[in-house]
């Protein structure tokens, strides 16, 4: 049993004063039961979700659907609570976020006797704990401190909906309540109303749960409130704001399943990422729903999956502080930790880098508006429930905005990819990085996995977990490359242009004969070279290619060592991995036109041998490249 400090909470019936603070309590009214979940026979048993309302014995209460019966909408709870045999019936929910500690609340709900009943109860419990209950009983939760009222205004009307509230001062960091009666039957003072019910039970609907606090002061705002998250930058050449994760206006009560509207800068470009921050209970941290994990720094930090199976994706974006500058380059970074629930680790974390805010086609799954309007619509969302008008207006806004904002996600490709090999496959906090050079102009950053199931690189860490790959993210920055952060993705590029003299010219095979061929000195192609971050042949390349096979073929004493090459953009160890493939790519299409392989060979060498400066698009396209050494 879950050792716990219970405080009973006994309500009387008086008139509704004016709410002050913030509901503590999500889905007070149950209606995200009727929107996700089947009823048959009007009504389904309460089962152990850890989200929203649970069951935390072993009896059971059930969520009905009915408007008829509802105070409001068309969902409300019902328990047992008198009768049979002292069985007992309670409903727990997490609070959005813990109390603080000689605050006073109210706690307000709404109930009614039902018409089965034969008994009236004069009073009811709740009780606020610091841990989850979870009691192997179906009898009365007696060993929390019990306080009995002698309630002569019995709760017997079967007709209204009776409120019921009563204040009281928090011990600090309570985090579940759970509603019911605490006493026995032998306690318990009922009355009896129905000559003939049946069972002889008393039995109670539940509806409008709020939780707040009485002098309006929002304990889910509590750490916000302490600190200037503006002032959170982590450099001060970061481009990209609140990187991080700490500006948010209204803690996390739960997984997103609409909008990432808690956070002030961030945005959701697809799917549905979710925000965890310490002011929460299901999404806290450390510990949380997908696991448990440290902020790098601060409070807060996101969610989001990078795999998962049916091309299931969540994509997420910010607006940068200004406009990236042409011709400079930026190291994008961030720090990415897998969940504890994962299955699977992948190594696709991709940026998409524009100019204007990407759309998505899907309406229903990913509710989008650009980044510079949103800050009005999402501010007018200020309740917890279900709001289909807020829906609505956010898809009209889309369908507003489409035209004149960016293009489709679906019909962009990422410029800056994470370096192959390097799998996201820590449970604690591993660094993501990659190079961009700015075509000017850009201001919008969107990051997550572009590729389909079938292209997704995926390690499996437990078969025992989840079959998706799901990571917090914290720590995204974005800045201009200077002398501190060159050596964050590898050899980094140069700020100031090399000496133009350091480089040998290269030599070029249209402008040499047979015998200054064979001088064991690498030769190359005017005008040969790979795009860039590829190693595919170009087009125009294959005549050279061709020139080099006629060669071999009419001098079969000609042995050829094939040499990769690349810019210097990106790491190390992902250059000597992409000079390899480009040499690899060469060496394949010689023998596909006769050449024997046992006369080739090649070799690779990464960004070691430029013969170029690395600091102007020019010279970059100059050193990808493919030389060639050939011998007799």
């Amino acid at each position: 049993m879950v050792k716990a400090y219970y405080l009973l909470v006994i309500f009387t019936a008086f008139s509704v004063g004016f709410i002050k603070g913030q509901n503590l309590i999500r889905n007070g009214n149950f209606e995200e039961f009727d929107e996700f979940e089947n009823f048959d026979f009007g009504y389904k048993y309460l089962e152990n979700n850890v989200t929203t309302w649970r069951n935390p014995t072993l009896a059971k209460p059930k969520i009905y659907s009915d408007e008829k019966t509802a105070k409001s909408g068309k969902s409300f709870a019902g328990i047992h609570c008198y009768g049979i045999k002292n069985y007992r019936e309670y409903i727990s929910t997490p609070l959005n976020c813990r109390l603080i500690k000689g605050e006073t609340y109210i706690l307000r709900m709404y109930v009614k006797l039902s018409d089965n009943s034969e008994f009236a109860m004069s009073s009811f419990g709740a009780a606020l704990t610091k841990t989850r209950p979870d009691m192997k009983t179906s009898g009365p939760l007696t060993d929390s401190t019990q306080v009995f009222v002698d309630n002569k205004n019995f709760f017997f009307d079967t007709r209204a909906w009776v409120v019921v509230e009563d204040s009281f001062v928090a011990e600090g960091d309570e985090a579940f309540l759970t509603i019911g009666n605490f006493l026995t039957d032998e306690e318990s003072v009922s009355k009896k109303v129905v000559r003939m019910a049946r069972e002889g039970r008393a039995y109670y609907y539940i509806d409008d749960v709020r939780l707040f606090s009485k002098n309006g002061h929002d304990p889910c705002k509590a750490i916000i409130d302490s600190f200037n998250c503006e002032n959170v930058k982590l450099s001060s050449t970061n481009i990209l704001p609140d990187p991080s994760f700490e500006c948010y206006t209204e803690c996390p009560s739960n997984v997103n399943t609409s909008k990432l509207y808690q956070l002030k800068y961030w945005d959701q470009t697809s799917g549905t990422p979710d925000y965890y921050n310490a002011c929460s209970i299901i999404m806290s941290v450390p510990e949380n729903i997908m696991g448990q994990e440290e902020a790098r720094n601060g409070h807060g930090y996101v969610g989001m999956y990078l795999f998962d199976q049916g091309n299931y994706r969540e994509f997420l974006s910010a607006k940068l502080t200004k406009p990236m500058v042409k011709e400079r380059w930026y190291v994008i970074k961030l720090y990415a930790a897998l969940s504890e629930n994962s299955g699977l680790a992948t190594d696709n974390f991709e940026f998409l880098i524009t100019e204007k805010y990407p759309m998505v086609k899907d309406y229903d799954s990913a509710m989008v508006i650009p980044a510079s309007d949103s800050t009005e619509i999402y501010n007018s969302h200020i309740t917890n429930e279900v709001d289909t008008n807020y829906l609505h207006a956010v898809k009209a806004k889309i369908k507003d905005v489409e035209e004149k904002e960016g293009k489709m996600l679906e019909d962009l490709r990422p410029q800056v990819i994470n370096e192959p090999g390097n799998f996201g496959d820590q449970y604690t906090w591993k660094k993501i990085c990659g190079m961009y050079l700015a075509e000017g102009g850009e201001m919008y950053i969107t990051m997550g996995n572009f590729n389909d199931d079938k292209n997704t690189n995926k390690k499996i860490m437990n078969p025992k977990a989840g079959g998706f790959a799901y990571y917090f993210i914290d720590d995204f920055t974005v800045e201009p490359l200077n002398d501190s952060n060159m050596s964050d993705c590898g050899a980094g590029i140069p700020i100031i242009a090399e000496d133009e003299t350091d480089f040998e010219t290269p030599r070029y095979f249209q402008d040499l004969d047979l015998a200054e061929l064979l001088n064991d000195e690498p030769f190359t192609f005017q005008g040969f070279y790979f795009e860039f971050d590829k190693y595919e042949i170009l087009d125009t390349n294959y005549y050279f290619l061709d020139s080099l096979v006629d060669l071999l073929l009419e001098n079969e004493d000609l042995s050829l060592e094939v040499q990769g090459h690349t810019d210097d953009v990106g790491s190390n160890s992902y250059n000597e991995k992409l000079s390899k493939n480009r040499a690899v790519a060469v060496v394949n299409y010689l023998i596909s036109e006769g050449i024997d392989k046992k006369r080739i060979k090649y070799s690779y060498y990464g960004a070691t041998r430029p013969v170029a400066t690395n600091s102007t698009p020019e010279g970059r396209q100059l050193n990808r490249r493919c030389e060639f050494i050939l011998k007799r």
